[in-house]
């Protein structure tokens, strides 16, 4: 994940205007800060909701969900520019 957000930042920030970009970044962070606490969130309620005494089939049944996740995730990469925008003022 540490590879991946860099990346984004660019792209997500490269056509912004030079006056926009602090209230910009401050509002993908908090986006982003949001989705993992959801994305934590909906993974530990999968597991609860799965779990057996052992807790193997609330593992299992999480890791096939994160999987499933990171697969559809793949696929949707191909819908990021090829290029980041960047600004040479």
């Amino acid at each position: 994940m540490g590879a991946c957000f860099g990346t984004i930042f660019n792209f997500a920030l490269g056509g912004i205007d030079e006056h926009e970009t602090g209230s910009a970044s401050g509002a993908l962070n908090a986006v982003q800060q949001l989705a993992n606490a959801a994305g934590s969130a909906a993974i530990t309620t999968v597991f609860f909701a799965s779990a057996d005494e052992a807790s193997v089939g609330g593992m299992l049944v999480s890791l096939a969900v994160v999987g499933t996740l990171v697969l559809v995730c793949c696929f949707l990469v191909r819908l990021l520019p090829l290029v980041a925008q960047v600004s040479l003022r």
